[in-house]
């Protein structure tokens, strides 16, 4: 993966405006786009993915294995009689749209197409 500004970013008092520190000062790193609405929480969405994996070289395929052990765990659990440890969906019925398990196969499924 490409070299990107450090970790931690942050907005400040323009909602809309992505700070890092560089060399002790807030620099303004990207500008959040969308209806006016939206970019405040467009921005506080950047923010917290880009925080929440600091660290991980290559986002993308970190989300996919964690994913892909998240569904795999799930159909190979018997400890449950049967239901998904997440939202107790009888293995097979449709997991409930909050269910880790029903995201992780749709983020896997989406990164297939």
């Amino acid at each position: 993966m490409s070299k990107h500004t450090p970790e931690p970013w942050s907005t400040s008092t323009d909602p809309t405006l992505i700070f890092s520190e560089y060399e002790g000062r807030n620099l303004v790193t990207a500008r959040a786009r969308g209806p006016d609405e939206e970019k405040p929480h467009n921005a506080q969405r950047i923010v917290a993915c880009v925080n929440a994996l600091a660290g991980v070289e290559d986002p993308a395929d970190f989300l996919r294995k964690v994913c892909a052990n998240v569904v795999d765990a799930q159909r190979g659990t018997d400890r449950y009689e049967d239901r998904c440890p997440f939202c107790w969906a009888d293995h097979g019925e449709t997991h409930i749209d909050e269910c880790v398990v029903h995201e992780c196969e749709a983020y896997l499924k989406g990164r297939d197409s």
